[in-house]
């Protein structure tokens, strides 16, 4: 027996599988329901575009809101799924800090301590007025061509300048 995708069968396979379309696609085709991994993505992160035709077919504008109701209820189902996900991860960083693990701690102050100054991206600061001055090298372009661009100051011609 094969049936179509929809929202109400759709919503029942979301339990329990903390986003991860796999398993939601597994347990539709237990329901004997067939569709492709990206079908399942789209249905459950789009629900309101994918489903648009049964708004469309509601007879009446009380149902087209019933429907958009239960469009809307299974795309926050999925959000809430993927934050379970999401809050798992964040209890496991959290014990192996308590652990001290020292990988969990580079990280924890390298995504969340950026307020307090623990940033590890490269980043250049200028202490002065002064221009920043770079070199460039290769024949992209000629002195003139450089010359001729908004804001661009051509100096010298050799290693240093």
């Amino acid at each position: 027996m094969k049936t179509e995708l929809n929202p109400d069968a759709l919503m029942a396979a979301l339990d329990n599988t903390q986003g991860n379309i796999l398993k939601v696609k597994r347990k539709l085709a237990a329901m004997g329901i067939e569709a492709n991994w990206h079908t399942v993505e789209r249905s459950l992160s789009k629900p309101e575009e994918r489903f648009a035709y049964l708004v469309e077919s509601a007879p009446t504008a009380a149902k087209r809101g019933e429907v958009k109701r239960k469009l809307a209820a299974l795309n926050a189902k999925y959000l809430e799924e993927k934050e379970t996900m999401l809050d798992v991860a964040e209890s496991n960083l959290m014990e192996a800090l308590v652990n001290k693990e020292q990988w969990a701690t580079k990280y924890a102050l390298s995504t969340k301590g950026k307020a307090r100054g623990y940033d590890m991206t490269a980043a250049i600061r200028l202490e002065s007025d002064d221009p920043l001055n770079i070199n460039l090298s290769g024949d992209a372009m000629t002195a003139e061509e450089l010359s001729a661009s908004s804001g661009v100051e051509v100096s010298g011609g050799g290693e240093n300048g």
